[in-house]
């Protein structure tokens, strides 16, 4: 999975970084994503979501299904660098919710050793999106519907929408 960064105003400066790249894929995923039959090849990576941008705090946000791993990137003069980078599989978008100076990063969370996309299950993980710190964690719950996102809602609430249809309004208590 690549990152590319383009100058609008100057379309000559361009910076790509893979955040990924030779991270280990967990065997079970690496063999679920292996090309079938003679002369197959391996996947390296699967991202059905897209980045999520912090344009306030020059942060951007990048996940891949196969390392199951997301990071926060930052763009600098000399080109795009890692932040951090944690475990965390997921197949959907993440939110970016609360003010610049505490914004908290919120996605899903697919537990071990299920495939994505064909995961039964999901956590939700809140984290601090400019340090990638664990600030909560849901129970488990169903799958989420691929490709999707944790929708904010009123006083920080959140509603997970489930594969089979069902809607769960979060509500994030401090432990």
């Amino acid at each position: 999975m690549s990152v590319i960064a383009i100058n609008q105003g100057n379309a000559s400066q361009q910076y790509t970084l893979q955040p990924f790249a030779g991270d280990p894929i967990p065997p079970l995923v690496q063999a679920a994503f292996a090309t079938q039959g003679p002369g197959g090849t391996q996947a390296i990576s699967w991202a059905p979501m897209s980045l999520s941008a912090d344009s306030e705090n020059n942060l951007i946000y990048a996940s891949d299904a196969l390392p199951g791993e997301i990071a926060a990137l930052t763009i600098t003069s000399t080109g795009l660098q890692t932040i951090w980078k944690v475990n965390q599989t997921t197949t959907e978008f993440t939110t970016l919710i609360g003010p610049q100076a505490s914004r908290v990063i919120v996605g899903t969370d697919i537990p071990g050793p299920e495939i994505p996309g064909n995961n039964s299950n999901d956590f939700v993980v809140w984290r601090n999106a400019a340090t990638g710190a664990e600030l909560a964690r849901s129970p488990l719950l169903p799958a989420m519907t691929q490709g999707t996102m944790v929708q904010p809602y009123y006083n920080g609430d959140m509603f997970f929408e489930g594969q089979s249809g069902s809607l769960i309004k979060l509500i994030p208590r401090p432990n």
